[in-house]
Order: structure tokens, then sequence, then C-alpha cells
């Protein structure tokens, strides 16, 4: 079962016995942009983004975090460790 605010946006899962299993919150300016999510028992992970609503960071306390960098055609992926992943892109918004 999901729960879901006013404006329709996810805001808890419910598992079959009605207990919440995981959270959402959401940003109040912008409809549809998860600020942060929390699974039962665990610290939230938070998101930041930039002015085109790109997810730019993920932030974990209790374990790795992610910066995410733009480019015209790759999206470059850095965690806590400084391990880097890149993603090569084409076209508009669509992945190789």
């Amino acid at each position: 079962r999901y729960g879901r605010t006013p404006s329709a946006e996810l805001a808890g899962v419910y598992d079959r016995s009605g207990k919440q299993v995981r959270s959402l919150n959401n940003d109040d300016k912008y409809l549809g942009r998860m600020e942060g999510h929390r699974h039962t028992g665990r610290p939230e992970i938070r998101y930041r983004y930039d002015s085109d609503g790109r997810v730019t960071e993920q932030l974990n306390p209790a374990g790795l975090s992610y910066t995410y960098q733009y480019e015209k055609d790759h999206i470059t992926i850095t965690d806590s460790l400084d391990r880097r992943e890149v993603l090569h892109t084409q076209g508009e918004a669509g992945l190789k």
C-alpha cells in the first residue's frame, strides 16, 4: 500500500500488515521532487539539485554518498570513497 500527499506525490510505503516501511519527503516548492527518503530504522538519505532540477548530491549519513557532474556527453558519479563511474550519454537525454 502507498501513502500520498494531497498533491498525489508518494509519501510512504506500507507492508501487508499496514506498517510503514519507507517514508519520502517531497519538496514543497517543486512538485515531484523528492528531497529525501528513509527506510524504517535507517537514517534519511537526502538529495540536492542544481538549477536545472538534476540531482547533484545524494547524501547518506550511514554509508556512501554520491556527487553527480553533468557534461554534454557524459555524467560523472563520484562516491564518498572517491571512486568514479562515467556514464556516456547520447542525444538530449539518453544513455548510450
